[in-house]
């Protein structure tokens, strides 16, 4: 809307007249609330897809961590010693 001769343009005085609709205002109550729900189970998706790669991260390592263990111990075992014995079970 364009300023005629110094006056204000109407959109805020209509704006201000919407938001004084309880139905108007109710809407944009619920909206935010929604919204925010919405916002709320993107970063807790996000949050799980992360956990998940780590959780995925920590099993690999721990099964190369358990490969390791049981060669040492198959080494050992061919050497006569039974160090990793109680380690690996």
């Amino acid at each position: 809307m364009r300023a005629i001769a110094g006056r204000r343009p109407r959109a805020t005085s209509c704006h201000a007249n919407l938001l004084q609709n309880s139905r108007f205002a109710e809407f944009c109550r619920s909206f935010s609330y929604s919204h925010s729900i919405i916002n709320l189970n993107i970063i807790s998706l996000i949050f799980l897809i992360n956990f998940n790669q780590l959780a995925q991260e920590y099993r690999q390592q721990y099964r190369q961590i358990a490969t390791l263990l049981k060669s040492l111990q198959q080494c050992s075992r061919r050497r006569g010693m039974h160090a990793f014995d109680s380690i690996v079970s």
